[in-house]
């Protein structure tokens, strides 16, 4: 029951709640002087925002898990920007520090285009015109004066034929490093 007093020109603003006097606020719940929010569990939330006009951003980003080979490139929008990337046994920066070695990395290579091929990541008849281009420039390095503007011609189209291959597998991202480090070592080992 609630009580109020008005004594003629002197006003009581007693209140009589519940059986309590009370001279200032007594509440039998919340007392909000605003905006009440009410929030659940947040557990496994990266970021929440709570009140009026309130925002969150998850600063760091999506998570991305591969599993076989992949390629640099841009996931989501961003850009890659690397000299050397590399996983495995591919090795950078390896290139063939005299003529037998340089021989030994073009039978490598021949190898690996063999595989492309049959692994369907060049085209058939580009990865046939590259190992007959392949096997030229075996030929020419064996001569006792080598060519060195066909070896680099040919070079340049075997590295044309793996970086346009159709279907990137293990041998074409093998092959990749290889060929650059092959024609860099023929511009050393073979100069006009």
């Amino acid at each position: 029951m609630t009580n109020v007093t008005d004594n003629s020109d002197k006003r009581d603003t007693s209140i009589h709640v519940q059986g309590d006097y009370v001279q200032g606020d007594k509440v039998a719940g919340d007392k909000v002087a605003g905006d009440k929010n009410t929030v659940g569990n947040v557990s496994g939330s990266n970021t929440i925002a709570i009140g009026r006009e309130a925002s969150a951003q998850n600063e760091t980003g999506p998570t991305y898990q591969f599993s076989g080979p992949v390629i640099g490139s841009a996931i989501g929008g961003g850009e890659v920007h690397a000299e050397n990337i590399a996983g495995g046994d591919i090795l950078i920066n390896a290139e063939a520090k005299n003529k037998n070695e340089f021989q030994q990395q073009l039978q490598e290579l021949k190898t690996l285009l063999a595989q492309a091929i049959a692994a369907h990541e060049v085209e058939k008849e580009d990865g046939e015109t590259a190992v007959s281009d392949l096997q030229a420039i075996i030929e020419e390095t064996a001569k006792e004066t080598p060519r060195p503007a066909r070896i680099q011609r040919r070079l340049q189209d075997i590295a044309d034929v793996i970086n346009a291959g159709v279907k990137t597998g293990t041998a074409v991202l093998k092959a990749t490093p290889l060929i650059a480090a092959l024609i860099k070592a023929a511009n050393t080992l073979f100069r006009p």
